[in-house]
């Protein structure tokens, strides 16, 4: 009879998504990974044959199945367009933190950097400000 698993592998694909979301692909070290997951990194292989590729794809696939299912498929109920899209854009929140979080996809697509922090890691990328509409400024006399 199989041993059962120390960590259950919802919970094991979300850490792994935190390291990768955390450091990229790249920055992200086997140890990290292990650390994270609470297991050796025997045991991580063993759970991922692939290695490091399989974690990073069961951890992208996962959030890809999520966003489907929290943020697209709001958007074809039936019901008021307003309505949906409130839910929609409530699930982004979630899976964004509210800004706090940095896509996965893109932190898995800046290979070649290892380590590569961002200078404010968590913050999503804001509009460049020539692309926002004016501020109203006090005049004075």
């Amino acid at each position: 009879m199989p041993r059962p698993k120390a960590v259950d592998d919802p919970a094991l694909i979300a850490r792994l998504t935190g390291v990768f979301r955390a450091d990229g692909y790249d920055g992200a070290s086997l140890t990290a990974l292990a650390g994270a997951a609470g297991l050796k990194k025997a045991s991580l292989y063993h759970r991922f044959p692939g290695g490091k590729a399989q974690m990073a794809q069961e951890a992208l696939a996962d959030a890809f199945d999520w966003f489907a299912a929290h943020v697209i498929a709001p958007l074809d109920r039936p019901g008021a367009p307003a309505d949906r899209l409130d839910q929609a854009l409530a699930s982004l929140a979630q899976f964004y933190d509210n800004g706090r979080l940095s896509c996965l996809l893109n932190r898995l697509s800046r290979r070649g950097q290892r380590g590569h922090r961002r200078k404010h890691p968590g913050r999503l990328h804001r509009p460049d400000r020539r692309l926002r509409p004016p501020r109203h400024r006090r005049r004075t006399p």
